[in-house]
């Protein structure tokens, strides 16, 4: 079975594509007989094949990426969740800037109309005065 395995196609792109973070505890241990063993080294595998040297270099690889990644998995989990309350910080500033922008636009919009309506009240206001100087000025001839 295990040679049918090693043997196949797809071998080689199994161990690159093997997940490394689910590596617990429990695999490390049952790993550590072979790595315990005096002849489970690069140097030994390489005598026996350059097949299995790479392999016996991958299990090892394998372990001492689980002792590195059992501290570093938490900090990543945190960094993934850091990120997600970021972008929605981010998505919440962007929302407020939004706003702020429309609330502008109205604010300007509201100052042009009584701007409009200052002018006409001028105009309206000149009007009256033109009409009430002539009106006088007709009475005192």
């Amino acid at each position: 079975m295990i040679w049918q395995m090693m043997g196949g196609s797809n071998f080689l792109n199994n161990l690159l594509q093997f997940p490394k973070d689910m590596i617990n505890e429990e695999m490390a241990e049952l790993l550590i007989p072979y790595l315990s063993m005096e002849d489970f080294n690069l140097e030994s595998a390489k005598k026996v094949c350059g097949n299995v040297a790479g392999l016996c270099s991958w299990v090892i690889a394998m372990y001492n990426f689980y002792g590195i990644n059992k501290e570093v998995l938490p900090l990543k989990v945190t960094v993934i969740s850091t990120r997600g309350h970021l972008r929605n910080r981010l998505l919440s500033i962007y929302l407020i800037i939004y706003f702020v922008a429309v609330a502008n636009a109205n604010v300007g919009k509201i100052k042009c109309q009584q701007q409009l309506i200052a002018n006409r009240r001028l105009q309206n206001c000149k009007v009256v005065i033109r009409i009430d100087t002539a009106r006088v000025e007709n009475s005192q001839i």
